[in-house]
């Protein structure tokens, strides 16, 4: 089953390069096919670090139980409580190489985005059985990101709640103005270009003072 798994891994999961709105075909049918092979959603595949160094860990490694699980309903609460204030949502899986490459830039990015008031959220697509190792790569490559993992059971669903023009593929960040409304996403490795770009697009106004305070 987990050469299956693997075998069925997203095929926009390697790309290089997606600029925002390519479509990466057939990465709806890989993960409708992934689900069917286990609990959630069950990927499992390519391990490695990537080439980028990984910023010092800011904290001790969380315990297993703390990946914390986000369905589509908990998406819409967290978008619900980021209203007043940008959001970002990323995407990502520890088996994705690309994923794992662009992790120090996005905690990166993700430390910025708070700093300009922004909230950000980072969700892993691996299967929760593998919780101890994405917090072990979150603690190594990221430790600023969230730890939360995707569960659904509508591959569709879970889709659509992004975007009907994306397919599945990640990486994968999208970004969300203040009233909530999606304003951009980037499919594919970020690159410095994509980051100015979207710090810039974060409202200089100050967030609302009752808005949510998840980060």
């Amino acid at each position: 089953m987990h050469d299956q798994a693997k075998a069925l891994k997203m095929k926009g999961a390697g790309a290089r390069r997606q600029r925002p709105s390519r479509l990466v075909g057939g990465a709806r049918n890989a993960l409708v096919m992934a689900l069917a092979l286990g609990p959630w959603s069950a990927f499992a595949g390519a391990n490695g670090a990537g080439g980028k160094s990984a910023p010092r860990a800011a904290k001790p490694p969380l315990a297993a139980d703390q990946l914390t699980p986000l369905d589509v309903s908990g998406l819409g609460e967290q978008l619900r409580k980021a209203r007043g204030r940008d959001l970002f949502i990323h995407l990502w899986a520890s088996w994705c190489g690309p994923c794992l490459e662009e992790l120090p830039e996005v905690d990166r990015f993700a430390r910025e985005a708070r700093a300009r008031g922004a909230t950000f959220l980072s969700v892993s697509l691996d299967d929760p059985k593998r919780a101890a190792h994405v917090l072990d790569v979150l603690h190594r490559r990221a430790p600023n990101l969230t730890p939360y993992v995707a569960r659904f059971e509508d591959p569709d669903k879970f889709i659509a709640f992004f975007s009907t023009e994306w397919e599945g593929a990640i990486p994968a960040l999208f970004s969300y103005d203040r009233q909530g409304h999606l304003r951009g996403s980037v499919i594919g490795e970020i690159e410095n270009a994509d980051i100015r770009r979207m710090l810039a697009d974060i409202s200089i106004a100050p967030p609302d003072s009752d808005s949510g305070r998840s980060r």
